[in-house]
């Protein structure tokens, strides 16, 4: 089975649930193959049919359902939204209103998801990558980041953040083609899910 897991250079987030999902699997016929993609090419191959699942978050499929049904998981891995600034500076914010005036940048592989919280902000600018992101902070092309911990975690000691307080948590999910192998795949692993 070909899985979409969008992802960038860093094999952090969405790939190490790949993995323990993998890890999962290793004693069932079933075979997962990775196809790290960025994000909108991985839902182009899931609505055409070329790979079997995408690793996200669900809120981020409705986007490409062109009236075909899915199938999803249980939850496999937990994603917190903070906002970033840089180590050296003050406190980020700890909530939308306090982040209303000022440019917020975040990843375009998570701009679905997070379009609901970004929509009344000063200005938002979207990048391809975490990496990307903080380079445009330090060059102060935004005032701030908001993104996932997880994707995040490289770049952690030149980062701070309110690890106790997430604007949001979003839940990874295999999100599937209406098929008896993927739905053998997923009641496989409805007891497992990882929280």
């Amino acid at each position: 089975m070909r899985v979409a897991v969008p992802a960038d250079d860093q094999e952090v987030g969405a790939f190490a649930d790949f993995e323990r999902v993998s890890d999962m699997l290793a004693h069932n016929a079933l075979k997962l193959l990775p196809m790290k993609l960025p994000s909108r090419r991985a839902y182009r191959m899931l609505s055409h049919g070329t790979v079997d699942c995408v690793l996200d978050f669900p809120e981020n499929a409705t986007r490409s359902k062109n009236g075909g049904s899915y199938l999803h998981s249980p939850p496999l891995g937990s994603y917190p939204f903070h906002f970033f600034t840089l180590a050296e500076e003050d406190t980020p914010p700890s909530s939308l209103e306090d982040a209303r005036h000022l440019v917020v940048g975040i990843p375009r592989r998570h701009e679905y998801y997070l379009a609901p919280f970004v929509q009344n902000m000063k200005k938002v600018e979207t990048a391809r990558s975490e990496g990307q992101l903080l380079r445009m902070l330090k060059l102060r092309r935004i005032d701030v980041i908001l993104a996932a911990f997880p994707y995040m975690e490289p770049y952690e000691k030149r980062l701070r953040f309110d690890r106790t307080s997430p604007l949001a948590t979003a839940r990874n999910h295999l999100i599937c083609h209406d098929t008896e192998t993927n739905l053998r795949l997923l009641n496989f692993l409805e007891p497992k899910g990882i929280e």
